[in-house]
């Protein structure tokens, strides 16, 4: 981790949203395997709030973009700029109605042809979340992760219900939890990704292994 990002996570509260200890830990360990495997692209958040989970991504790899989408960007730019993130872009406008062709031509005005990393904090519901995995599973290259946020929160059961499609129909599988958040995978990617992070308490989640990373 680069002293960037540990100062970052040790002044969250500077920012207002919702971060977890154990899901920023979850962040950068899949991010550290992916720069370790050589799997380049960009990284996608859908939902951004305040910047909370973006700047982490930021500052994780600054050498390549991070595109956010969400309705309003006035509450996150001001944290960009102070940042000095200039690989850091927002795109305007319901989420629901932006497809993976669309975020493919913005990434590419960015100089990016991938895309390894989508965070999924969404507007919450079952239709939402659900287009947020499709146009992910659409999107995510050979070794990419998506990890969604409040998959166990009972105020929001149609993250959970997303999710668990997702699942049954093997379109993301899951392989890691932390901090109230699940990182999911392409099923021809699950063993590499489990072997990854063996070691750690592993539990079954509809048949398919996922580690604890933190209590």
């Amino acid at each position: 981790m680069n002293e960037s990002v540990q100062q970052y996570l040790d002044s969250l509260e500077n920012i207002h949203g919702w971060l977890q200890p154990g899901a920023a830990e979850l962040i950068c360990n899949v991010d550290a395997i992916q720069q370790q495997r050589g799997t380049s692209g960009a990284r996608v958040e859908f939902g951004v709030h305040h910047g909370r989970s973006l700047i982490l991504l930021a500052l994780l790899d600054t050498d390549s973009p991070v595109l956010g989408l969400d309705l309003d960007d006035s509450h996150v730019r001001p944290h960009i700029e102070s940042y000095g993130l200039t690989n850091a872009r927002m795109l305007t406008g319901n989420t629901n109605d932006i497809d993976a062709d669309r975020i493919r031509a913005e990434l590419a005005a960015l100089g990016a042809s991938s895309v390894r990393m989508v965070s999924i904090d969404g507007d919450h519901t079952y239709e939402g979340t659900l287009h947020d995995l499709l146009t992910t599973a659409e999107l995510l290259c050979p070794g990419g992760v998506a990890i969604v946020d409040d998959v166990a929160n009972p105020i929001y059961p149609g993250v959970h219900q997303a999710m668990i499609e997702s699942i049954d129909t093997e379109l993301l599988v899951p392989f890691a939890a932390a901090g109230g958040r699940i990182a999911m995978c392409s099923p021809a990617d699950i063993a590499d990704w489990a072997d990854a992070l063996s070691g750690y308490a592993v539990v079954d989640v509809r048949g398919w292994p996922v580690v604890m990373t933190t209590d």
